[in-house]
């Protein structure tokens, strides 16, 4: 290896997309900027090249510092919880265990892992700094659509996914019933939101300044299950998501068939593909608005061409996982009509209802792959044509000077000045509801 030239002896995996990072790994001759190190695991030695010189080295010698299992009615507070080889807290077979008013950061795995768990979570804390993603909730039984009731509300998420960088989200969402409500998710190369399951709610939350050096994701992910439905993704703020140049990444990634959830009343402003229907049926877009954001909303039918596969071979992801689930039971059939039948039922065709919604400054919609939109239901929808935000008021503009306000987008009139569009949006401003993490101790700032 030269100074300034890598010589690979095999191409990678899909190759290497000019400007996209790279990691080199255990290559002595890169130790060679202060926070780098390199490991022997033969010799078990480690080189490290400090940050600050003059400040302590400390190295983290536990797997977990807080593993809580079988316990029930547990409060975890206002403590600041850091360095751990793994995750800084484990929960398992408990209930009504929460934690809240804490710092949890500064280690190489996550901050919380929460699994086969009931009523339980984390609330009103900050998590950075983490290797891995921020907090996993996995709990609930799929088959009978019990749900768990985990959750993650009112907390600062940022800095996470900083070893591993792909796969890695702030909120890992497993199961069935679990809650992602009111909180700020920000300044990562990584997505914020990823869903799995049944029945969940993602909602209140803002969402921005992420997927800068990532393509082909999105902020909030979901796919390759035609049983994980019944989500509801409403009332969030998502703005200034863009793609690095030639890369390209979504707001809301409902991936490889993903069907059945419902996308309702959510902002977007200046976010790249801000919802993206890969190939789903039976997902409800709609009442949200897109402020120059475009395609608004892209719905493609990949079954009927380059993802053909994936439904006609009975040992695809797409099929395992629908053959897992009793979707013809009393109880699928119920809740979720039509899935029980769906192979029959031109299972490629991608027919979604998509109503409602409000375009400004942004083009409303893209079909690709063979889908159609005559097999969608578009009503009622509105713009960008003739549409205006409508002006401040004295107090209003006060209000809007802050940075990021949601202020001016609340009101949306057409070219007669009528209004076609009102909603309040504060409650969606997470980074200026939702108060910095204080600690007082001596010698934390």
């Amino acid at each position: 290896m030269a100074p300034d030239h890598l010589t690979l002896e095999a191409t990678p995996y899909e190759g290497i997309a000019s400007g996209a990072r790279f990691r080199i790994v255990h290559a002595l001759s890169e130790l060679d900027a202060p926070g780098e190190w390199w490991r022997d695991a033969g010799w078990g030695v480690v080189l490290l090249w400090p940050r600050d010189p003059s400040d302590a080295v400390e190295v983290a010698v536990t797997d977990t510092l807080l593993s809580v299992e079988g316990a029930s009615h547990l409060r975890i507070q206002t403590l600041t919880l850091e360095q751990a080889q793994g995750d800084l807290v484990r929960i398992s077979e408990a209930a009504d265990v929460v934690i809240s008013g804490s710092r949890l950061r500064r280690t190489a795995g996550r901050a919380l892992s929460i699994e086969r768990s009931t009523a339980s979570g984390l609330e009103r804390s900050t998590v950075a700094e983490t290797g891995i993603g921020g907090v996993r909730l996995s709990g609930g039984d799929r088959p009978s659509l019990i749900p768990a009731g985990l959750f993650v509300r009112d907390c600062r998420i940022s800095d996470y996914a900083q070893s591993a960088r792909t796969q890695s989200p702030a909120i890992m969402v497993d199961g069935v019933g679990q809650i992602v409500q009111g909180n700020y998710i920000h300044d990562t190369d990584e997505y914020a939101i990823h869903l799995r399951g049944n029945e969940h709610r993602v909602a209140w939350n803002e969402i921005t300044r992420i997927l800068s050096e990532s393509t082909d994701s999105g902020a909030i992910y979901s796919g390759r299950d035609w049983s994980a439905r019944g989500s509801v993704i409403e009332h969030n703020y998502l703005h200034d998501i863009r793609a690095a140049p030639g890369f390209e990444i979504k707001g809301i990634y409902l991936d490889d068939m993903a069907s059945g959830s419902t996308v309702r009343d959510n902002l977007f402003v200046r976010v790249d593909q801000p919802i993206f229907l890969g190939g789903g049926r039976d997902n409800r877009i709609i009442e949200n608005l897109f402020v120059d954001s475009s395609p608004a909303i892209h719905v493609d039918a990949r079954g009927r061409t380059w993802a053909q596969d994936a439904i006609t071979d009975p040992l695809s992801e797409l099929r395992a996982a629908y053959a897992a689930m009793p979707v013809g039971g009393k109880l699928w059939r119920e809740r979720y009509p039509g899935l029980a039948t769906i192979l029959a039922d031109n299972p490629a065709a991608a027919r979604n209802s998509l109503t409602d919604n409000v375009f400004l400054n942004s083009e409303p919609f893209r079909f690709g792959d063979l889908a159609r939109s005559g097999e969608q239901n578009l009503t009622r929808n509105i713009g960008p044509a003739g549409l205006r935000l409508a002006p401040l008021t004295r107090s209003d503009e006060q209000v809007a000077s802050r940075k990021e306000s949601v202020k001016r987008f609340e009101n949306v009139l057409d070219a007669t000045n009528a209004l076609v569009r009102r909603r309040d949006y504060d409650r969606m401003e997470r980074s200026i509801l939702l108060k910095p993490f204080e600690d007082n101790r001596p010698g934390h700032p």
